[in-house]
């Protein structure tokens, strides 16, 4: 939605109108707009009227600029009420004008209402609506959030848990978004999430998708599961990632199982952590799956 569209419309929408009894045209064709804006600008405040959980405002609190977008709602309110004002100006001065003056009186009004929305920029709340679709549907339900660095292999981990297709690549930053699974065993069920790359640097200094990662720690679960890549395939060296691991202990009251992955692959390097698995070996991961249940249902 632009202010060129949201013009354009009402403009049509006034060209196709009938005359209605006891009404001039004139004065039916600039309800018409008047009606097509002010409901229109009224529908997109609405939208962003929305109560959300602790998690969900967090996503988008690292999406949009909260300050101008209360600044652009408070613009779209003013301009409903200049527009309403100017409808019962220009439907006085109709009601007693010649036909010539009425012509006049419409062009005048639409140049009057254009100027008035020309000026309205709907950014801030277009990435509202465009975030509060793209949200996960998360369930209220015992979670599980798989964190570490980009690449050590959490979206294999969590296809393999759950039997969640889960596209990967051999590439850093692999998951954009937060991805979904569930594991399901004896009559028992956790959702699993899995997060884009956190990164050991503030908060500010981040990118949307380590924002993510780091929200959704703090508001989802005081359950991870953090993979280390020994092997520091992954591109990141071990120490760093060991670091990271120390930083959400401190920072996070989460019970925390570590899981060193790619054992297959041959390292000399030494870290401390509860399991030491092949995602790809079934055995590796139903060990894995067992002690992530206890973790909820002890």
């Amino acid at each position: 939605m632009n202010s060129k569209e949201l013009l354009n419309t009402a403009f049509r929408k006034a060209k196709n109108v009938r005359k209605k009894k006891k009404e001039d045209i004139e004065i039916t064709k600039i309800n018409a707009v008047r009606h097509y804006l002010t409901s229109s600008i009224k529908k997109r405040i609405k939208k962003t009227n929305i109560k959300l959980g602790g998690f969900e405002k967090e996503l988008i609190r690292a999406e949009i600029d909260e300050e101008e977008l209360r600044k652009e709602i408070r613009r779209m309110k003013k301009s409903n009420e200049i527009i309403e004002k100017l409808f019962k100006e220009f439907k006085n001065k109709m009601k007693t004008a010649s036909k010539e003056e009425k012509a006049r009186l419409l062009k005048a009004f639409y140049g009057r209402t254009s100027s008035v929305v020309k000026k309205l920029s709907f950014e801030e709340s277009e990435k509202l609506l465009r975030a509060l679709r793209r949200l996960p549907k998360l369930k209220n339900m015992p979670t599980l959030l798989i964190a570490g660095f980009p690449n050590v292999g959490k979206s294999e981990i969590l296809k393999r848990l759950c039997k969640t297709k889960v596209k990967t690549a051999p590439y850093p930053f692999t998951t954009r978004k937060l991805l979904i699974g569930f594991i399901r065993d004896d009559g028992k069920e956790i959702q699993v999430i899995d997060t884009p790359g956190i990164f050991d640097r503030s908060f500010e200094e981040m990118k949307p998708e380590e924002k993510k990662a780091v929200i959704a720690l703090k508001n989802i679960t005081n359950k991870i599961l953090f993979v280390i890549d020994p092997s520091e395939t992954c591109g990141y060296a071990l120490e760093d990632q060991e670091r990271l691991l120390e930083k959400i202990k401190k920072t996070l009251k989460a019970d925390i199982i570590t899981v060193a992955t790619k054992k297959d692959i041959p390292h000399d390097k030494k870290t401390k952590v509860d399991l030491e698995i092949n995602a790809l070996d079934e055995k590796d991961v139903e060990k894995l799956k067992k002690e992530v249940m206890k973790l909820f249902f002890k």
